[in-house]
């Protein structure tokens, strides 16, 4: 199955963990047709996650001092799960039929309000990639658990590869993350 990675605030990230959130808002959406899979990255700062008995929750680290920031931020910068996208729904502030989501409907299972979305939606349109088969990971797995595609330069994922011809076949020397992706970017699981 193709992949993806999303990168998503910690504030999300809590409410997609505990199953209220079911659609993710982009403005862009990939080539693939669902379902594919999506692993989670959650980005650095506070508020930071913290896990107990399978629910997950946010923490200010203003109370915990120093020490207690960094200790949670290294629950933040990492992969924390994956979902299987099985649709995904548009929306066009031009365009109202049975074929899009209606602005209601996508604040409600994203749980951004519908004037925030109309914002965010400031090109006319936004795309609600919807959330299931949620696994939520026992331990954070690092960008080096992934890679991207090999396909020359992606700037979504600020990778580059260098590529070395044999026989008429190229095949790629270095395929790295740098950093995580602004949005998403595709991607492909490291079996070891």
């Amino acid at each position: 199955m193709k992949a993806v990675m999303i990168s998503i605030r910690p504030e999300w990230c809590e409410k997609i963990a505990n199953k209220v959130k079911s659609l993710e808002i982009r403005k862009t959406a990939p080539k693939l047709k669902p379902p594919f899979k999506v692993y989670i990255y959650c980005t650095s700062g506070p508020p930071y996650l913290n896990s107990h008995n399978g629910y997950v929750y946010l923490e200010e680290c203003d109370v915990l001092g120093y020490r207690g920031q960094d200790l949670y931020k290294r629950l933040n910068t990492g992969v924390i799960g994956e979902f299987v996208c099985d649709r995904i729904d548009y929306w066009n502030h031009h365009i109202h039929d049975d074929d899009t989501i209606s602005l209601e409907r996508a604040s409600e299972m994203s749980l951004v309000s519908e004037d925030d979305l109309v914002k965010y939606a400031d090109i006319g349109h936004f795309y609600a990639w919807n959330i299931s088969d949620l696994v939520i990971y026992e331990k954070l797995r690092p960008l080096s658990d992934f890679k991207p595609p090999c396909d020359g330069f992606d700037k979504r994922c600020q990778v580059s590869c260098a590529k070395i011809t044999t026989d008429g076949k190229s095949r790629c020397t270095r395929r790295q993350f740098t950093r995580p992706p602004q949005s998403w970017c595709y991607v492909e699981e490291v079996t070891p």
